[in-house]
């Protein structure tokens, strides 16, 4: 797991001083990384022995451990992902190749920002929800409709729409037997935080699925999945994102099969068989 992903889970059982630490990390990785355990308590104005103590409680050695773990997310977030050369003789094969290695590549990065643990969680959790409610706005909302089908296929009662009006209607009517499923890649889009304050004013539970970082969504929800920070190139459109959420929603479906195999298979089945008998 990420050194930045370790902080922000355990942030709410740190002291103060280790907060202190840990937002100064978290909104100076790049010079973090670089410096020495005395130069670091002398910015953040804490002894040296609490950044040491710091670091073993965020499940390091020392702080030179922790250092190198934090330049690697320093390189993840500063490295650009881009599909399109601007070389006008770049072949389809090249453009296949490029895009099945940075496809892999974003895979492998979100496998390894996401705790297994989290994930267990997060799949409990849909298992004992009532309803499963996915909001999300643009392009994320067509990656909620992917989960909505995935989880209706498995009998999971579950609400997805393209219109934010229709989603901000049906966040002010749920209850704590509710969960909400909140996808966005900025993590701060408006229309998603209010479906959320809405679904909480009533005891709903939240997951939201976001770019790695601290959010106003990741903020508001009870457990978190991250998605590499990678959107850096606009033209290109959100071809890494919706890689990267899509897979979390396939690890979170087959993972709710293993759960109870038998009888998803049932269903699985049975929604196939539906499908078949309407293209006779």
């Amino acid at each position: 797991m990420s050194c930045i992903l370790k902080i922000n889970n355990l942030y709410n059982e740190l002291t103060d001083v280790d907060k202190k630490i840990a937002d100064y990390i978290n909104e100076n990785k790049k010079i973090v990384s670089k410096l020495s355990v005395s130069e670091l308590s002398e910015k953040v104005n804490v002894s040296t022995a609490s950044i040491v103590r710091f670091s073993r409680k965020i499940g390091y050695e020392g702080f030179t451990e922790l250092k190198l773990e934090l330049a690697k997310d320093v390189i993840l977030e500063e490295k650009q992902y881009s599909y399109i050369d601007k070389s006008k003789d770049v072949s389809v094969k090249n453009t296949v190749e490029k895009i099945a290695i940075k496809n892999s590549d974003i895979i492998n990065q979100t496998v390894l920002l996401n705790s297994e643990e989290v994930i267990k969680k997060i799949v409990d959790l849909i298992d004992e929800s009532k309803n499963i409610y996915i909001f999300g706005v643009g392009g994320s909302a067509i990656v909620s409709l992917d989960m909505q089908l995935k989880l209706l296929r498995i009998n999971k009662n579950a609400f997805a729409s393209l219109d934010s009006h229709t989603q901000l209607t049906v966040s002010s009517n749920l209850t704590d037997s509710d969960l909400v499923i909140a996808i966005s890649y900025s993590g701060n889009t408006r229309e998603v935080i209010k479906c959320i304050e809405n679904a909480k004013l009533n005891g709903s539970k939240c997951v939201s699925i976001t770019k790695y970082g601290v959010s106003s969504i990741s903020k508001l929800s009870d457990f978190n999945l991250y998605v590499p920070n990678v959107e850096k190139n606009l033209k290109e459109g959100a071809i890494s994102s919706r890689i990267a959420m899509l897979t979390l929603i396939d690890i979170i479906y087959i993972s709710l099969i293993q759960n109870d195999v038998c009888s998803a298979e049932k269903m699985l089945e049975e929604s196939r068989k539906t499908i078949e008998d309407m293209n006779k």
